[in-house]
């Protein structure tokens, strides 16, 4: 065994411990002070109307940590980040990382936190955790203290399925490097110590929750071609197979499931270039499917080679629509035509209003939001995002 593998071997089992998600308490993860913003959390709406946030700081590395804010006006103003789940160094000096997860308000009006957590920036392992808020609207929101449900990271809400379930998933990336934090001395290329230990296979691990959340069955996995981070987003058709869009080394594919999850089809390459980043793909009230993606320019397509670089193309971030389950799409609406955008949330209301969140440059960059309405797409814009936090 390996020095690196010796000191995860050491402290794994502290990555089995809740951390709590408190009350705002550390000024040095103000964003403006840790000079980053990464949208790899998630947006969502109680039925009071309040919009939860939440995102990472810290860095993309084993720094992370994860902040919450939520405005009461609609998006027209958002509180500063007013609880924090960040976790401890351990003994031997690695750092908890929390980086990323979702906001799920389900129809009882509870608000679900899911997050994954890691000994490191890589551990081989990762961790999907669940914590539940029963008063999200409250002056003093409290939440319960997070259970595990699985190995593995997860960027998704759950979808509820149309016989009322719960599905969720969960990748355990196939990575075969570790990192445990910066420096040749923390990395190790190949590594196998949780060969034949994890709770599922690698790729995109699907779970069913019965119970709304409090219990949750492994249902199947998708074995991706090219796996990268899949990051996937995911819908039920209505014939009731399941439609699921994957990031993977080349850029996107789809792939589909006709028993909720147990068994996937191979990958079909996604029919528009795009870099390997996280998309956002959801119902409209009306019917229609919308797509939120970048378009890189013709330019930056360009440069492209089989080994790209995996950040490059994440410019101009767009809607589309489609009226036939995603087989076509509308002219895209612009969203932000910077450079540097990338991992886009929402969440829709009954009256076809989105509330969108995602980031621009993340290194002393700025967390975005904008409101707009399914009129809006049809119109043809204007979108009009603005900035919510800064990093600079």
């Amino acid at each position: 065994m390996t020095e690196v593998e010796k000191r995860i071997m050491a402290e794994a089992h502290l990555m089995l411990i809740p951390q709590k998600i408190r009350p705002f308490d550390e000024p040095e993860c103000l964003p403006e002070n840790s000079k980053f913003i990464m949208s790899s959390g998630g947006i969502a709406r109680t039925l009071g109307g309040r919009l939860w946030i939440m995102w990472a700081g810290g860095g993309d590395s084993e720094k992370a940590f994860l902040l919450f804010s939520y405005s009461d006006d609609n998006g027209e103003s958002f509180k500063s980040p007013q609880f924090l789940l960040h976790g401890p160094m351990t003994p031997g000096g690695l750092h908890t990382c929390i980086i990323e997860g979702n906001l799920f308000c389900a129809p009882d009006g509870k608000l679900h936190v899911f997050y994954c957590q890691r000994l490191g920036c890589m551990d081989g392992r990762m961790g999907a955790w669940h914590a539940v808020c029963e008063n999200p609207d409250a002056e003093n929101p409290e939440f319960s203290t997070p259970e595990r449900i699985a190995d593995g990271s997860l960027l998704d809400k759950p979808i509820i399925l149309a016989d009322g379930r719960w599905l969720l998933e969960i990748s355990i990336w196939k990575k075969e490097y570790i990192l445990l934090a910066e420096g040749a001395e923390n990395c190790q290329n190949k590594c196998s110590i949780w060969k034949g230990k994890l709770s599922a296979p690698y790729g995109a691990n699907f779970y069913i929750s019965a119970d709304q959340g409090k219990t949750w069955e492994y249902q199947g996995t998708a074995e991706a071609d090219y796996p990268e981070c899949d990051e996937p987003r995911i819908i039920q058709r209505r014939d009731g197979s399941l439609v699921m869009l994957l990031r993977n080394e080349k850029g996107l594919a789809w792939m589909t499931s006709d028993d909720l999850g147990k068994t996937w089809s191979k990958c079909v390459p996604a029919e528009f270039p795009h870099p390997t980043s996280r998309t956002c793909l959801d119902w409209l009230p009306d019917g229609r499917l919308m797509l939120i993606r970048n378009v890189p320019c013709e330019e930056t397509i360009k440069t492209w080679k089989p080994d790209r670089d995996w950040t490059t193309g994440r410019e101009n971030l767009t809607v589309f629509l489609s009226e036939d389950e995603g087989k076509t799409w509308s002219d895209g609406v612009l969203i932000d035509g910077r450079c540097d955008v990338s991992y886009p949330d929402c969440t829709i209301t009954q009256d076809g209003t989105i509330h969108l969140l995602y980031d621009w440059k993340r290194k002393e960059g700025e967390l975005m939001y904008a409101r707009f309405s399914v009129a809006d797409i049809d119109a043809g814009g204007p979108i009009c995002p603005k900035v919510i936090f800064s990093a600079k």
